[in-house]
């Protein structure tokens, strides 16, 4: 993994080197993804990001968790599946008046459904 990493390294200092010399381009948009497709790994390697991160921004979409850091204008992001990371849990506000006049068994059964 570490010859991955810094060849990673290398291509994005390869690609500041050739912006630099070639201004005539213009500057792209610039946005980096970290993505895995193990659950596992995802939910580590978010942890280990944001750690990394130190300061960050933090999104919960309907379907992604993301963190997000700039760096100048390029800005990168780590995504994990918010249904591997969350477990969704529905909760009920009714009236104390309206559950006195159901009664303890259906209150009971409310509660376990």
């Amino acid at each position: 993994m570490e010859n991955e990493e810094k060849s990673i390294a290398d291509g994005l200092r390869e690609l500041a080197d050739w912006y630099e010399k070639h201004p005539e381009v213009g500057l792209p948009s610039v946005r980096i993804e970290l993505d895995s497709l193990n659950a596992d790994e995802a939910i580590r390697g978010l942890a280990l990001t944001a750690k990394a991160f130190g300061t960050c921004e933090k999104k919960f979409g309907s379907y992604l968790i993301s963190i997000n850091r700039r760096f100048g204008p390029v800005r990168v992001s780590a995504y994990v599946d918010r249904d591997s990371v969350c477990k969704r849990v529905v909760t009920w506000k009714c009236p104390e008046s309206l559950l006195a006049t159901l009664g303890q068994d259906a209150v009971k059964a409310l509660e376990e459904a």
